[in-house]
C-alpha cells in the first residue's frame, strides 16, 4: 500500500569529525543523532539529513555553535540574511 514516512522530532547530539576510516563513517564527515516520532534514536549522515531538512541542520548548528566549523558551514545565513 502506501510507503511509510517517518518524521523526527530533533536532533539530539553530533559525531565528528570522522574520517573515511573510522568505524562509524558513512560518508559525511558528521554523523548526527536523530530522535524520531517512534522514539527511536538512530545515527544518521549530517549530508543525508541536511538533504532532506535543511533548517533543522542549521538550527541545531547555530544553538551549538557550530556555523564555523567545516561540515557545518554551509548552513550560515548570508550577511544580508542576518538582520
Amino acid at each position: 500500500e502506501g510507503e511509510v514516512v517517518w518524521k523526527f522530532t530533533k536532533i539530539s547530539s553530533h559525531q565528528g569529525p570522522l574520517t573515511s576510516d573510522h568505524p562509524d563513517y558513512k560518508g559525511s564527515s558528521y554523523n548526527v543523532m536523530v530522535e524520531w516520532e517512534n522514539g527511536e534514536i538512530t545515527s544518521e549522515p549530517l549530508s543525508v539529513l541536511a538533504a532532506d531538512d535543511p533548517v533543522s541542520c542549521a538550527i541545531y548548528a547555530r544553538d551549538n555553535n557550530l556555523l564555523e566549523l567545516d561540515g557545518w558551514k554551509r548552513f550560515r545565513l548570508p550577511e544580508y540574511a542576518r538582520n
